[in-house]
């Protein structure tokens, strides 16, 4: 049986037709697709190939000369099911692929449940391998017809098991969903890491391309590991230190800069954006009378952030349930926050043949 579809890659992603339904692309090593080399197929279902085992990425272990060896699969598989990938993928030719079981089998690892083959195997003819769950057939020398590579997907099933968004497949979002959402998850970590939004469109498109190839979860962990943001955490304990040595300007300004803090972390959001001008008062007399650490914690359990921090977790479960797409239910509305009087406002800104080698 045949997914319907051919798998493009190519070490070009321009060489491959813009119509591809379904396309594989490098995630390291120098001929690693960019965010706009991603974006030429929005509607593809789209499979990120790593060449090195120790790299956490990809749905895709590319194993041939230069690149991983059959003894490092399973390890690198291992790494990917921790990291969210339900079935990881191991490419080799045929001739590799019995070492590559091998080693697999001697892991605990069993084909087709925790992990699956796509074998190149060059012949110029669609084809299937007992055990593949896709065959490259064709390579530019051999019909391809273009500079990519071309492979017969045989299992239907193959795309869904890497979590891989595909035209008539069983994703709960459209690809324009998908972006929809996984641009938000990109500006909601921006603010939760650094307190501000995207410093550009083509900062949000690049993200995005890092989730639709290697999931949500590990692109919001990019972007939070991410060297800016590190400096920004980096940054506070500096001025945690810098005040408890009187270097500050004062206490109330720190107190001040930490309520700040607490809104972009807890919310993301600014203080004034309930309309509440008089917040950064009101929460700098908390930590006042309170202490620093406790006024903080008083922000996070108010019932503002309360509810916003049960919709994170309910929007996270009903992601993993497919709940997610057309004709959700919108989440629940968040309560008021505790009135203040307001006193004033804030003006804010707005090798070889194979994947590698072709």
């Amino acid at each position: 049986m045949s997914d319907g579809r051919d798998l493009y890659d190519s070490t070009n992603a321009g060489d491959i037709p813009a119509s591809a339904g379904a396309v594989a692309g490098y995630v390291n090593g120098i001929y690693a697709w960019s965010a706009a080399d991603w974006a030429r197929f929005p509607s593809a279902a789209k499979l990120g190939i790593a060449i090195s085992a120790d790299f956490n990425g990809g749905v895709v272990l590319d194993i041939e000369t230069g690149d991983a060896t059959p003894a490092q699969g399973p390890g690198w598989v291992r790494m990917r099911q921790t990291a969210g990938v339900g079935r990881p993928c191991l490419y080799c030719n045929l001739s590799t692929m019995p070492a590559v079981i091998w080693y697999c089998s001697n892991a605990g690892l069993v084909l087709g449940t925790d992990y699956s083959l796509w074998i190149a195997h060059y012949t110029g003819v669609p084809h299937g391998i007992d055990g593949a769950s896709a065959v490259q057939w064709a390579d530019p020398g051999m019909g391809a017809g273009g500079h990519y590579d071309v492979s017969n997907i045989t299992n239907p099933g193959w795309l869904a098991s890497l979590g891989q968004t595909s035209s008539g497949g069983t994703d709960a979002m459209s690809p324009e969903e998908r972006n929809d959402v996984s641009r938000a998850l990109v500006r909601l970590a921006y603010v939760a890491g650094g307190l501000r939004e995207p410093e550009s469109q083509d900062a949000i498109a690049g993200w995005v391309g890092t989730m639709n190839t290697e999931g949500m979860e590990n692109g919001v962990a990019k972007i939070l590991d991410s060297q800016e943001f590190s400096d920004d955490e980096t940054a506070v304990r500096e001025m945690r230190e810098d005040y408890r040595a009187g270097k500050f300007a004062s206490a109330s300004d720190f107190r001040r800069a930490l309520v700040w803090l607490a809104y972009g972390v807890g919310g993301t959001r600014w203080p004034d954006s309930w309309g509440l001008h008089d917040n950064v008062n009101h929460w700098e007399a908390q930590m006042e009378k309170d202490g620093v650490e406790n006024g903080v914690f008083e922000i996070y359990h108010t019932p503002e952030f309360e509810a916003d921090m049960a919709t994170v977790r309910q929007t996270r479960e009903d992601y993993k349930d497919g709940k997610l797409g057309p004709g959700a239910a919108a989440p629940p509305a968040t309560p008021a926050p505790p009135a203040a009087s307001p006193t004033h406002t804030h003006d804010l800104p707005a090798g070889t043949t194979g994947p590698a080698k072709e």
